[in-house]
C-alpha cells in the first residue's frame, strides 16, 4: 500500500469515502535536493476531492496559499500527519487557514504529510491506532523476528523492535550431534534448553531419517515454555516444563543429553557434571557477538530510547546484558521490564535490576504492559 494512503488511513482518513470523497490526487510538496517548492499544474489536480501532498510540510506556507489562489475554500479540512504509522506518529488537525498556526503550535515538523479535504473530517469517528493501549510506545525484545510476543504487543498499538543481542549460528560440525541422535537408547533423559534445540533437533532428524518417535522411552524435559510450544507444534509434549534448570532441579538420575545454544546449554551440562551425572552436550547452535547488534540496542537506550523492554526467558536476560557495559546496564533501570517467567525475574535482581512486572505467556505479558504504561509514573505518550 503506497504512503500516501496507508498513513492517512493509520491516522483514521480514508483518502476516499462514500458520501464525502470520490476521487484523490497525490502530489510532491517539494523537489530538488534542498525542497524547493513543486511547479504543480493546480488546474489538473486541484479538482480532486482529496489532494495528498507527500513532504508536505517544509513549504506547506507556498502549499497553502496556492490552494486558496485555485479555489479551495479556506475552511478546508487539512491534516498534518508527521511519522505516520509509526509510535511517533502525529497528527494536528485544522483548516487551509488554521492548519500553519497549528503546526507551529505543536512544533510539528518534517517528515510529514498533508491531507487537504473533506475527509479530514472523518477522524473523529474513524480515529483508531491511537485508540490502542500501547500506541506511542516503543517495545524492544532482544530475540529474532517473529517473537510469540509480537503479535499481541503489535495488537495493541505498540511499535516492537526487535534486536537479537548475539548471533546464533550452526556448529562448527554436526557430527557430534548426529551420533547423539544416532544413539538416543543411551540417554534416559534429554533436557531441550531453547528453542534452537528443538530446531536444529529435528532438522537432523530429517537428515538422518529420523523422526519424533526417536523420542519415545525417555524423559523430555523443556526449559521455559517458549520451548515448550516448539515442542508441541513437533508433536511432542514434555514430561517436565522448568522455568530455568538450577540445582535444585529434580530431573531423575540415568544419562542426560542437553541440546540448545551454547550459553544456554554449558550451564546445565555444568551442574549436572557437579552433581556427577552422566551426560552430553553436543553443539547446536554457537552463538557470537556481533558490533552492529550492540550498537543498535545501545542506540535504542538512548539517541531513540525505547519505553520497554520485553524479555521471554532467562537467556534472552543474559544475552541482553552481556553487551552492555556497567554504564550502559544503569540505563535499563528507568524503563518498564518486563519478563514472562519467574527465572528470568530473578537473573534481572541478580544483575540488580528490578522487573517491573512479570506475566507468564505472551498475552498475559502484552495486556500487563497495557495496564502498567497507562499508569506508571513517566511514561506520558511522545
Amino acid at each position: 500500500m503506497t504512503s500516501a494512503i496507508g498513513v492517512p488511513a493509520y491516522a483514521g482518513i480514508p483518502v476516499t469515502h462514500r458520501g464525502v470523497a470520490a476521487s484523490f490526487t497525490v502530489v510532491t510538496g517539494r523537489t530538488g535536493p534542498i525542497g524547493e517548492a513543486p511547479d504543480i499544474k493546480w488546474d489538473h489536480v486541484g479538482g480532486a476531492d482529496t489532494i495528498v501532498i507527500l513532504m508536505g510540510v517544509a513549504n506547506h506556507d507556498h502549499l497553502i496559499r496556492t490552494l486558496l489562489d485555485s479555489g479551495r475554500r479556506a475552511e478546508t479540512p487539512v491534516a498534518a500527519i508527521r511519522w505516520g504509522t509509526t509510535a511517533q506518529q502525529m497528527v494536528v488537525i485544522g483548516t487551509l487557514m488554521t492548519i500553519a498556526a497549528r503546526m507551529a503550535k505543536t512544533k510539528l515538523r518534517p517528515p510529514a504529510i498533508l491531507v487537504v479535504g473533506e475527509v479530514v473530517s472523518l477522524i473523529a469517528r474513524m480515529r483508531w491506532v491511537e485508540n490502542r493501549p500501547l500506541f506511542g510506545r516503543r517495545i524492544l525484545i532482544p530475540a529474532s523476528y517473529p517473537d510469540p510476543l509480537t503479535a499481541p504487543l503489535e495488537g495493541l498499538g505498540a511499535e516492537v523492535l526487535h534486536v537479537a543481542p548475539l548471533e546464533s549460528g550452526a556448529p562448527a560440525s554436526w557430527a557430534p550431534l548426529d551420533r547423539a541422535l544416532k544413539g538416543l537408547d543411551s540417554f534416559t533423559t534429554l533436557v531441550f534448553a531453547d528453542e534452537d534445540a528443538v530446531a536444529a533437533t529435528f532438522a537432523r532428524f530429517g537428515v538422518l531419517g529420523l523422526d519424533g518417535r526417536s523420542l519415545a522411552g525417555r524423559q523430555i524435559i523443556a526449559d521455559g515454555e517458549l520451548t515448550e510450544i516448539a515442542l508441541e507444534k513437533r508433536g511432542i509434549r514434555a514430561d517436565l516444563v522448568i522455568d530455568g534448570w538450577d540445582s535444585a532441579t529434580d530431573a531423575g538420575g540415568g544419562s542426560f543429553l542437553v541440546l540448545g545454544s551454547s550459553d544456554s546449554q554449558a550451564p546445565i551440562a555444568a551442574d549436572l557434571r557437579r552433581r556427577g551425572f552422566p551426560h552430553e552436550a553436543p553443539p547446536v547452535s554457537i552463538v557470537t557477538r556481533a558490533k552492529w547488534r550492540a550498537d543498535r540496542i545501545r542506540e535504542l537506550l538512548t539517541t531513540r530510547p525505547v519505553h520497554a523492554i520485553a524479555i521471554p526467558t532467562t537467556t534472552h536476560v543474559r544475552r541482553l546484558v552481556s553487551v552492555l557495559d556497567d554504564e550502559e546496564r544503569q540505563a535499563l533501570r528507568p524503563l518498564v521490564l518486563a519478563v514472562s517467567s519467574a527465572a528470568a525475574a530473578h537473573a534481572l535482581r541478580e544483575l540488580r535490576l528490578e522487573p517491573t512486572l512479570l506475566a507468564s505467556g505472551p498475552a498475559l505479558l502484552a495486556q500487563a504492559l497495557a495496564v502498567t504504561m497507562a499508569v506508571a509514573p513517566g511514561a506520558e505518550r511522545d
